[in-house]
């Protein structure tokens, strides 16, 4: 795949993607998902990076998710990191927590603080916005 696609798609996911980690018993998720009313760009993610595209119903019409986890979504952002600006902080905190996965208390306190960031940074750019 090209720089420019490779840009593209980081680009993208920047401004219409999440990451997400979380922790439910002793097994660690890693999330990453891309929201659009219109699937042609996520399907584009789908052949190219796998994961999976669907659909749902909202007041707004349908609105479409790509989404991966576990490896695959490590594997995404690993390649999105060169080119990421607005959740490059994210896009580590996640592979750093993937990478230090086998040590379950050290992880489950890792997500704990990767949650409270990525909320005090949400907050943060809402007060900006008013």
């Amino acid at each position: 795949m090209t720089k420019q696609y490779l840009a593209y798609a980081a680009g993208f996911f920047d401004g219409e993607g999440y990451v997400g980690a979380s922790m439910s018993g002793k097994y660690l998720r890693i999330e990453v998902s891309v929201s659009q009313k219109d699937a042609a760009v996520l399907l584009w993610y789908k052949k190219t990076f796998g994961g999976g595209v669907y659909g749902s119903m909202s007041r707004h019409g349908t609105v479409y998710q790509w989404k991966t986890h576990g490896e695959a979504a490590i594997m995404f952002l690993s390649t999105m990191m060169p080119y990421l600006i607005v959740k490059r902080d994210e896009a580590q905190g996640a592979i750093d927590i993937w990478n230090g996965r086998h040590d379950q208390e050290r992880t489950r306190e890792r997500v704990r603080i990767y949650k409270e960031v990525r909320n005090a940074r949400k907050i943060r750019l809402q007060s900006t916005e008013e």
